[in-house]
């Protein structure tokens, strides 16, 4: 085996502005200590606690989408390999923060997850909080519907446009990465 420079990959990943990173199982356990590091990293470096509460709340939502999403499929050995497909990366660069995650979605969901990010996309602030209320008050129960909502909920915290991108791998699923910058 060849030896890993880790050397470069943590000048990589500064470069990137990248601050904390994690790659692996995204259990509930890890997401809360993540989260706990994550808190007492940003109430050092950020004095504005409504900054703190939008980058802690799309770590959260991004995270609670990857271990969704896998648990959501019917095979456990499927669960575990997008389980362990996740990456997160927090980070700090041209002066806002970013959380950007990444884990495989079956090709069969990416269509349908592209198009709803595709028109999130193309809402303006007035009107994601428009449909935002407008489904907080359907009440549906459908797991859909609450995906879109931590989707639409993430872009009205966004500072910029969400941006997203689908690569496709050899085991039968795309690569979904997601930055937002607040």
């Amino acid at each position: 085996m060849k030896e890993m420079n880790i050397l470069n990959l943590r000048n990589k990943l500064n470069r990137y502005g990248v601050i904390m990173s994690f790659t692996g199982p995204f259990s509930q356990g890890i997401i809360e200590e993540i989260g706990d590091a994550l808190r007492n990293y940003l109430e050092t470096k950020m004095n504005s606690r409504g900054e703190i509460f939008k980058v802690f709340s799309i770590f959260i939502e991004q995270t609670q989408n990857i271990k969704n999403y896998a648990y959501q499929l019917p095979d456990e050995n499927t669960q575990e390999e997008i389980l362990l497909s996740g990456i997160l990366n927090i980070g700090f660069k041209d002066e806002k923060y970013f959380v950007s995650s990444g884990n495989l979605v079956k090709n069969e969901d990416v269509e349908e997850l592209k198009e709803r990010l595709m028109k999130i996309e193309s809402y303006d602030k007035k009107e994601l909080a428009k449909v935002y209320r407008k489904i907080l008050r359907s009440k549906k129960e459908d797991d859909n519907d609450g995906a879109g909502l931590g989707l639409i909920e993430m872009a009205r915290k966004a500072s910029e446009n969400i941006v997203f991108n689908f690569e496709e791998t050899e085991q039968g699923y795309h690569f979904f990465t997601l930055t937002i910058r607040i």
